[in-house]
């Protein structure tokens, strides 16, 4: 029998939703000189940021404090063989030897640290934060910031650690509680506290928090100024690799769309 014809030919419609970005991608530019600037830029801050590295060696409460800005502000991919070394190196100190016993957040934090890089920490650590009855210390409420540590620490515990449940549960009480009857403007350490009660840090797209935690970052008094140029020069970049790359497979995509010819087959 003959081939059939073009005519013959029903093509079934899927009913796609139109694609939303329409053709900012088929028609976008960009600097390939500005991103190239870019990217020598963010190589010569990254050279400072593994001195500073260095540098908090002999300093274990400013190491741990900064690899945990490097990790929040989604540089990470940049310090990984430092940050490992760095997490070694504070898995080998004794905690009660750089940490005061009443600091409930760099307590929170070195646990929360050595657990999400796989070491074995004790969660026993948390145990002075009780008192006699059993129950977490009342002046612990006003704590927020070292409470935000402590509720970010808690979701990683493991089967049977009651004292992290328990620790989960004041966290969430007490920074929930913070949270109602708020002034504004209000600071960014209520915000940071209203985005961990709506999405607690592990549970998060680490690109998409480390956005929302660069908002955070800028605003404190304590923030590393190279660290926050970093991580805005780094963030930028990165998109501008997405948007060429997005470029580059819609303006293919489009362009096979018109040169693709249909194969038929005889019947």
């Amino acid at each position: 029998m003959g081939s059939a014809s073009t005519d013959d030919i029903v093509r079934k419609s899927a009913n796609y939703h139109p694609n939303i970005w329409g053709d900012y991608f088929q028609n976008y530019t960009f600097d390939d000189v500005a991103l190239h600037t870019c990217e020598q830029e963010v190589e010569m801050m990254k050279e400072e940021v593994k001195k500073m590295l260095k540098e908090a060696k002999s300093e274990p409460l400013k190491q741990m404090n900064l690899v945990d800005s490097l990790q929040r502000l989604g540089l990470t991919y940049h310090f990984e063989q430092e940050i490992e070394e760095a997490m070694q190196e504070l898995h080998n100190h004794d905690i009660n030897a750089f940490i005061k016993t009443d600091d409930l957040y760099n307590t929170a934090l070195y646990f929360r640290l050595l657990r999400q890089h796989g070491y074995n920490a004790p969660y026993d650590i948390f145990n002075k934060f009780k008192d006699e009855k059993g129950t977490f210390k009342s002046n612990l409420v006003g704590d927020i910031k070292g409470l935000l540590s402590l509720y970010e620490a808690a979701h990683l515990s493991l089967h049977g650690e009651d004292i992290l449940d328990d620790a989960l549960t004041y966290a969430t009480i007490c920074l929930t509680r913070s949270t109602e009857n708020l002034s504004y403007p209000i600071s960014h350490l209520q915000r940071q506290v209203q985005h961990a009660l709506e999405q607690p840090l592990h549970r998060g797209m680490p690109r998409l928090e480390a956005r929302t935690y660069i908002s955070f970052y800028q605003d404190m008094d304590e923030k590393n100024l190279s660290l926050e140029k970093l991580a805005k020069h780094d963030f930028n970049l990165v998109q501008s690799w997405h948007r060429k790359e997005l470029s580059n497979i819609s303006k293919y995509v489009f362009l096979a769309s018109f040169t693709s010819t249909p194969q038929h087959k005889g019947i």
